[in-house]
């Protein structure tokens, strides 16, 4: 019944880990690796506020075990500014750069904002 179960947290890069879940001396370079031993996925926020380049996704995959998985947050344009309205071509280029790391690929995370709503506004 629960034969595919995933454990981990949202990021793996945060400095005031160091110290406590990562030994003091491990360089930051060598922190995913050491993620990647304790836990199976992880969820990535950062492409909810910034657009990274194609070869961040590719350094991604290439440094985790084969089944390693990724949960990319939805960027904010898409959810907290179009409201999934008119995002076509948003969404694309989001997908197109979650396919990249392939089969380290785990599910693409959706926080929705609500909308205002007008009358509550008086416009």
């Amino acid at each position: 019944m629960f034969a595919n179960i995933r454990i981990g947290t949202s990021g793996w890069y945060y400095d005031h880990w160091k110290g406590i879940f990562y030994p003091s001396g491990l360089p930051r370079k060598k922190w995913l690796a050491f993620y990647y031993e304790r836990f199976n996925a992880v969820e990535i926020n950062a492409p909810f506020y910034r657009h990274f380049k194609d070869t961040t996704f590719f350094n991604w995959a290439t440094g985790v075990p084969g089944d390693f998985l990724f949960v990319f947050k939805v960027p904010r344009i898409i959810t907290h500014r179009k409201y999934l309205k008119n995002c076509r071509e948003d969404i694309k280029v989001f997908e197109s750069q979650c396919l990249l790391i392939q089969e380290h690929y785990g599910m693409a995370l959706m926080q929705q904002k609500e909308k205002p709503c007008q009358a509550r506004h008086g416009f």
